[in-house]
């Protein structure tokens, strides 16, 4: 199994987070900017990651 980069974590994480939020009972569906919004919050941390 080959090393995932940065990008393909961070959307792998998003994706994952979307559904959880989307799939709980006291939200409403994320909007496309929201999920823009999230994947460069997790990108960003998980660069951070690198960092240290």
């Amino acid at each position: 199994m080959d090393k995932k980069d940065n990008k393909e974590l961070a959307l792998e994480a998003a994706i994952e987070f979307t559904k959880s939020w989307n799939s709980a009972s006291n939200t409403v569906a994320m909007k496309t900017t929201d999920f823009v919004d999230t994947l460069n919050l997790i990108y960003d941390a998980i660069c951070k990651l690198d960092e240290r």
